[in-house]
């Protein structure tokens, strides 16, 4: 069966009910979280897909996973459950996680490196990146190990970087380049 249902309404459906709360830095925490849990548990979209599973067990199991969560989180997974759109969970979250990043004034960035980075080191991106901006700054990582060596962070619409990849694919450029001259 089709079901047609749009993520952003139910996120944006959640923001409001937050927005009248005044509870934006609790309730984003516990977004986030949901993410990390929906990211890592993937089996709990198909769980809640499944049609053969009585919507009280899908509920029992949203109240077990999000116990401490904030009702009003626990009573939209439950709607989203009911109306049969669970497959758009994590974009529901991912949605509302930009809303409320607006209100916090928070942005993000993705630091790509070839070696994982120790934990100072990212506290030093974020400083540096906080400074630079005005806004608090949530950073992702990501290993890339074609990279070689060094970085690029991923930030706003822009993109720094310093790494050999990158390096040698200069080099080989201006050297075809040099040969199309000849």
């Amino acid at each position: 069966m089709y079901i047609k249902a749009n993520p952003n309404g139910y996120a944006l459906a959640l923001f409001e009910l937050v927005k009248e709360q005044k509870n934006f830095e609790e309730i984003h925490q516990q977004m986030k979280t949901l993410r990390e849990i929906i990211d890592k548990n993937p089996e709990l979209i198909l769980y809640w897909k499944n049609a053969n599973i009585s919507l009280k067990e899908k509920w029992s199991l949203v109240d077990e996973i999000l116990q401490g969560f904030d009702k009003l989180i626990i009573n939209t997974c439950k709607v989203i459950i009911e109306r049969r759109a669970s497959f758009m969970m994590k974009k529901i979250v991912t949605h509302y996680l930009k809303l409320s990043n607006e209100v916090l004034n928070i942005l993000f960035a993705k630091v790509i490196t070839a070696f994982e980075l120790e934990e100072a080191t990212i506290e030093k991106i974020k400083n540096k990146l906080e400074k630079q901006t005005n806004k608090k700054i949530e950073i992702l990582t990501e290993i890339d190990p074609d990279l070689i060596s060094g970085f690029q962070i991923v930030f706003d619409t822009e993109l720094y970087q310093r790494n050999y990849k990158n390096d040698l694919l200069k080099l080989k450029n201006q050297i075809i380049n040099d040969e199309r001259g000849r």
